[in-house]
């Protein structure tokens, strides 16, 4: 079913959003069509799976956004990368299925995430998961919804201020020994481990956590573009795990230092609680976790 924009008209980017409503309306039927049903899963590598519905949603959305928007550089998780877009003001970012293992296994925290960056910022997010139609929506300085059950609401991230208050969205295929001690010594009063990034994010967007951090190798401008623009539409701070502020459309598109995204309230308190962790497991800001 079509989503209506909710932004208001005139605002900015409000053609951009549409069109990727659109297109998110058909890339979901395609990744709907191969969820729960057996499929053959291929591995980039030994816990990277991908399959024909990564292939196929990709291919979709990038011939799509190059038609709509042919000036526009894209950066996708299963096309071929080039220097292209490096000399473009404007980089669609997608990951066409992040949460590849929780769709293989049939379960539904798996989402299809569409991000703009305008000269490095993240200007545009959309989250969509397919199966139940949720839909997250960001533009910093506009604003963030969420869509769920036909009814369209504005996000925004919480207010709790206290660590031992607040609830941490973590990955489920991906927490590791250093990512629990990080939560220990946090001492957060609740865990939700979840699969997607687009997922937790969502829920910090719209105060069903306070906090979702990712202490680990493996994270791309493609995990996190489209999160980081719902999250700051909503009110929420993103950095890396030693703060600092991460600007996309980069050369080396991996994010070798992580990502922490929270309410706000105590960020600068989160940094410093996981960026100890991670000095004592030998990692630090100048390399990060590579």
């Amino acid at each position: 079913m079509p989503i209506a924009n909710p932004m208001p008209q005139g605002a900015a980017l409000h053609r951009e959003a549409d069109a990727v409503l659109g297109i998110l309306g058909t890339a979901g039927e395609i990744v709907s069509g191969y969820f729960a049903k057996d499929t053959d899963v291929e591995f980039k590598n030994i816990d990277e799976p991908v399959t024909a519905a990564d292939r196929e949603c990709s291919a979709f959305i990038t011939s799509s956004l190059r038609n709509a928007f042919p000036d526009d550089g894209i950066l996708s998780e299963e096309e071929l990368d080039t220097a292209e877009r490096l000399g473009k003001e404007r980089v669609w970012i997608i990951d066409p299925l992040d949460g590849t293992q929780e769709f293989v296994i049939g379960l539904p925290q798996f989402v299809i995430m569409v991000g703009l960056a305008i000269h490095g910022k993240p200007c545009l997010g959309i989250v969509l998961q397919p199966t139940s139609g949720l839909v997250y929506i960001g533009i910093p300085g506009t604003g963030a919804w969420v869509h769920r059950d036909g009814c369209t609401l504005p996000a925004r991230a919480g207010h709790r201020n206290e660590l031992s208050r607040m609830r941490a969205a973590v990955s489920r295929s991906h927490l590791t020994a250093l990512m629990e001690t990080c939560l220990d010594d946090a001492g957060f009063a609740e865990r939700t481990r979840i699969g997607s990034a687009g997922l937790k994010a969502g829920l910090v967007a719209e105060d069903r956590a306070d906090c979702w951090f990712h202490a680990s190798i493996g994270l791309k401008e493609w995990d996190v573009c489209a999160p980081h623009a719902v999250l700051e539409a909503a009110g929420a701070t993103v950095t890396d795990c030693w703060g600092r502020n991460r600007r996309y459309n980069q050369a080396d598109y991996h994010l070798r230092h992580g990502v922490i995204a929270s309410n706000g309230r105590r960020h600068a308190q989160l940094i410093n609680h996981i960026s100890r962790v991670c000095a004592d497991h030998g990692f630090h800001g100048d390399n990060g976790f590579a």
